[in-house]
C-alpha cells in the first residue's frame, strides 16, 4: 500500500520535472528566436 503511494508521488513528480523542463525549453527558444528576429 505504501510503496504504491510512492511510486504514484514518484510519478507525478516526474511529470512536473518533464512539463516544468519543455516550458523553460520553450521559454528559452522563444527568447531567442525574438531576439535573431
Amino acid at each position: 500500500m505504501l510503496e504504491t503511494s510512492i511510486q504514484i508521488a514518484l510519478m507525478s513528480y516526474g511529470m512536473l520535472a518533464v512539463i516544468g523542463f519543455v516550458v523553460a525549453f520553450l521559454i528559452k527558444g522563444m527568447s531567442i528566436f525574438l531576439k535573431a528576429k
